[in-house]
């Protein structure tokens, strides 16, 4: 998960979350990462989250964050789901997901 998350802290564009002050945990395969942002900062935290987002596995959370598995279809697939508004959920996602892609 270290690694996951290093590459994350790297990728991390605030835009999406404009306005959004939140904390939200990746739960990835067995493990999971939580962080706060408040629109601009991004924090790893052990805070309770607001909600979870859902990957099946490391190897679709890899996929999905280097920018080579869509979000919207892992969604479709079942290989994706979250706990809480899933418009919330993809903006969340888009901070970590490389643009242009």
């Amino acid at each position: 998960m270290e690694h996951l998350k290093q590459h994350l802290e790297r990728q991390y564009n605030p835009a999406p979350l404009s306005g959004m002050d939140t904390t939200v945990r990746l739960k990835i395969g067995s493990g999971s990462l939580t962080f706060h942002t408040d629109g601009g900062h991004l924090t790893w935290c052990e805070a309770e989250p607001d909600w979870t987002i859902i990957l099946s596995s490391e190897t679709k959370a890899r996929a999905l964050f280097e920018g080579a598995a869509n979000p919207i279809d892992l969604f479709m697939q079942g290989e994706l789901r979250s706990t809480g508004y899933i418009v919330a959920t993809f903006r969340v996602l888009q901070a970590f997901i490389p643009t242009g892609r």
